[in-house]
């Protein structure tokens, strides 16, 4: 088997090469975008999503550190992912100087860190009706002008700048 996929691997065309080009340049760009943005995490998503990101480890090696099962860390690191992807906290970054800085910890707070609005309920000693109407005002102010893209603002999308 080890032989066939040598002989494939000399035989193939140098710029058909698995992994190489636009691709490496593609994994490597989302690789920093990432890293960029893991200080917006705490514990132990920030600390698995660290591992996998900054120093390359792969799941199974994380799995044998953590004591984790490789499927786990596997599905832990991809809802970080998506949360620091977050459209909608990007928008609430874009929009920061509109908001308080209440609406800004509760968009953190439910749209990268994943807390439920109970748990931000008690965080902020204020009642569900409150973090649900900031939400509300969120979501609102985050719709109100889809024109606005975040591609046009990519060095704006920076917490606390």
């Amino acid at each position: 088997m080890r032989c066939l996929q040598m002989d494939f691997a000399a035989s193939a065309d140098p710029k058909q090469k698995i992994g190489s080009g636009r691709q490496d340049l593609a994994i490597k760009e989302f690789s920093r975008l990432i890293s960029s943005r893991l200080d917006w995490l705490q514990g132990r998503d920030r600390i698995l999503a660290e591992m996998v990101y900054e120093r390359g480890l792969s799941y199974r090696t994380v799995a044998e550190l953590t004591g984790m099962r490789p499927s786990s860390i596997s599905r832990r690191v991809r809802t970080v992912v998506r949360r620091l992807l977050s459209r909608e906290y990007q928008r609430c970054l874009l929009r920061r100087s509109q908001l308080t800085f209440l609406q800004m910890s509760i968009a953190r707070e439910r749209f990268i860190l994943g807390m439920s609005r109970a748990a931000i309920s008690s965080r902020h000693q204020i009642s569900l009706y409150s973090v649900d109407r900031h939400l509300r005002q969120l979501a609102n102010l985050t719709d109100k002008n889809p024109a606005v893209k975040i591609q046009d603002h990519p060095d704006s999308i920076k917490e606390g700048a």
